[in-house]
């Protein structure tokens, strides 16, 4: 493999994870049909730690000093434990529109808490990038229909911030760890972490009716999203900057809005095009290093 290639394997890993997380999307509104939220979630992380723990055990660094373990327990509280309990909540109050506005911000957040501790600087024609990528999701989101009335939309988009803050800190976190610890062991502790945060949705599983369409959701949501996008975007994020890397999460409702016209039959118009092509042009402005 060629020196260049090579230098594409991050960047194809992070867009490998966006891909499989806007699949969550269908995943989930198909498992909703017959499952909880809590459910979904914790049979997702069961899935990923009972996969990842056979091959990931052997791999935990030795030594590990105890300010290590606060970072890692931090990582995990953030990523999944607050991010999708804020996030579910959020969906609650507001709209799904302004919740997609605000989670474009997540590259933002990054270069701001890269900048401060892992001493990452963002060029300006990088930070235009995001600005546009940001734009493109205003633009795809408003373009993409209206939505319900929220109900306290305020207290909704301050829930939806705060998730952001935590995908963002458990971004910059991973990069940091990543020089110690394996990138599938940390995929393993958030898998772990959010096995016993989301516990008391296990009970649902004994509950629901099981179709062959919910069950093949929750293995891909398990196995492809759990393991395969945690675990390629923690890779991923470990080889190239950290705003370099959340850029790409702009991405992900450009795939869920194709994804869900091609499963679904939800419509896909013109503006839906043409934000998208704005994001994915941020996006590529992005990774610009001056």
């Amino acid at each position: 493999m060629t020196e260049k290639h090579s230098a594409l394997l991050p960047f194809a890993a992070v867009l490998c994870a966006v891909i499989f997380w806007a699949g969550s999307f269908t995943a989930t509104r198909i498992a909703l049909s017959e499952l909880p939220p809590s459910t979904i979630v914790w049979i997702r992380m069961t899935a990923g730690f009972t996969l990842l723990f056979p091959f990931c055990f052997r791999l935990f660094p030795k030594n590990i000093t105890m300010g290590e373990i606060k970072l890692l327990a931090v990582m995990a509280l953030l990523q999944p434990c607050l991010y999708f309990l804020l996030e579910a909540n959020a969906l609650r109050f507001t709209t799904a529109s302004q919740a997609g506005v605000i989670s474009s911000t997540v590259p933002m957040f990054v270069a701001v808490l890269s900048a401060v501790f892992l001493s990452e600087k963002t060029g300006r024609t990088a930070m235009a990038g995001l600005a546009v990528s940001v734009l493109g999701v205003a633009w795809l989101t408003f373009g993409s229909g209206g939505d319900d009335k929220a109900a306290n939309p305020a207290l909704g988009n301050m829930m939806e911030l705060g998730a952001m803050v935590c995908a963002a800190g458990y971004m910059v976190l991973t990069r940091r760890l990543s020089a110690r610890f394996n990138p599938w062991v940390l995929t393993l502790i958030q898998a772990g972490s959010g096995v016993l945060f989301f516990s008391g949705g296990a009970s649902g599983v004994f509950d629901a009716e099981w179709s062959g369409r919910v069950t093949a959701a929750v293995i891909y949501l398990g196995v492809f999203v759990t393991i395969g996008a945690f675990g390629m975007y923690n890779w991923g994020i470990s080889k190239i900057p950290a705003t370099r890397a959340a850029v790409f999460i702009n991405l992900i409702p450009v795939f869920a809005v194709f994804m869900g016209w091609g499963m679904l039959g939800e419509s896909l118009g013109a503006s839906q095009l043409a934000g998208s092509a704005v994001i994915a042009a941020g996006v590529l402005l992005a990774q610009k290093k001056n």
